[in-house]
């Protein structure tokens, strides 16, 4: 970004830091202490929102802004407890757990909300730094139980690109009961996986999931569990399956088609845990037209979950644009170019600038 300063040394040590402290979600504890030792170092007032009774979210400037910035600072689970990160690889790749889902996106908004506050602007502009994303969003709710800000900027990685669509979410748990026998007579029982399996398999083939990756609603078996232990014929089998589901297309003929691709499977039950609505922000909307007038293009759609679903249903216009691309997190070998996390920065402070003059909001 052409004349917006990034202090590069002071994003850099936060960012490293940040993905060397292990913080999967509910045990967020560590790296909020660290952030509280950085900001305080940097003389920037915070605030301590309780969430439960260790875990809370971290303020700065003003929560009910024109404009907040939100980054969650959990991670889900690391792949290697001896190896997560962070790690410099080649062409300006930095590897590690959270790399881009989402500390630099964090470590951004962080050093833009420093420019801004030694700019003047330091209540033109709010920061929610939150816990629980990856788990049940207890952070976001927390935050939106107590405040209303005019827009959310959510910094979940998009390549930066400003995504004013989101994918909507379904969580499905599909189980199957059968009857117990000796593992050597499987005959004597009836095979709960077996049932689930048939299910599953008849769900992959249905119409409307069988081109995942396109422009409809994208499936996943995340996970799968018998749940009687020993030398036996499973009594019950249970799977969790993810639907992101792009914002045009109503939950409900998604939960019909679930529903209709499992009606001929026997011994079969099926909950919908998670119901989350996609929806589209309007392309005219100020925000988008600052985010043009800062010198960047196109807009697009988060094809995933994020806490920019709660804030949408709270009643706040919730983008999405953050560095980092989606198709790395969760992933071992997560990834992120750490000039684009610098690019970040500097693109979240001009935001914040022209969002927050635009509104007539200055003060430290």
């Amino acid at each position: 970004m052409s004349g917006i300063e990034v202090e590069e040394a002071r994003l850099r040590d936060l960012f490293w830091s940040l993905v060397e402290v292990y913080s999967p979600s509910g045990k967020e504890e560590a790296v909020l202490a660290y952030l509280e030792e950085f900001l305080s170092e940097q003389g920037c007032p915070y605030g301590v929102q309780p969430v439960d009774e260790n875990r809370y979210n971290l303020l700065l400037g003003n929560p009910d802004a024109p404009l907040v910035f939100v980054g969650h600072v959990d991670t889900v689970d690391a792949w290697d407890l001896e190896d997560y990160g962070p790690a410099e690889a080649e062409e300006d790749w930095i590897v590690g757990l959270g790399t881009a889902d989402m500390k630099g996106g964090c470590a951004a908004i962080v050093e833009a909300y420093l420019g801004l506050r030694a700019e003047g602007l330091g209540r033109a502009v709010g920061v929610a730094l939150v816990v629980g994303e990856e788990e049940d969003g207890d952070g976001a709710d927390a935050f939106l139980a107590e405040f209303r800000p005019g827009r959310a900027l959510v910094a979940e990685p998009t390549d930066l690109v400003l995504c004013v669509g989101h994918y909507g979410y379904l969580e499905v748990q599909i189980a199957a009961t059968g009857r117990r026998a000796h593992a050597s007579v499987p005959q004597r029982g009836q095979n709960a996986a077996e049932r689930l399996l048939a299910g599953l398999s008849a769900l992959t083939r249905a119409p409307l999931f069988s081109g995942a990756g396109g422009e409809g609603p994208v499936l996943n078996i995340r996970h799968l569990e018998t749940t009687n232990p020993g030398f036996a014929v499973p009594a019950r089998a249970v799977a969790w399956v993810d639907v992101h589901v792009p914002p045009e297309i109503e939950l409900g003929s998604v939960r019909e088609a679930v529903s209709a691709a499992l009606a001929d499977a026997d011994g079969l039950e099926v909950e919908f845990v998670t119901e989350d609505p996609g929806y589209r922000l309007r392309e005219d909307d100020p925000l988008v037209e600052v985010y043009r007038r800062v010198g960047r293009g196109g807009v697009g759609a988060f094809r995933s979950h994020s806490d920019a679903n709660r804030f949408h249903r709270s009643g706040v216009p919730a983008f999405v644009l953050g560095p980092g691309r989606l198709e790395f997190a969760h992933a071992e070998g997560e990834r992120i170019r750490w000039g684009q996390v610098v690019e970040a920065a500097a693109l979240y402070r001009a935001l914040g600038r022209a969002y927050g003059a635009a509104c007539g909001r200055t003060g430290v």
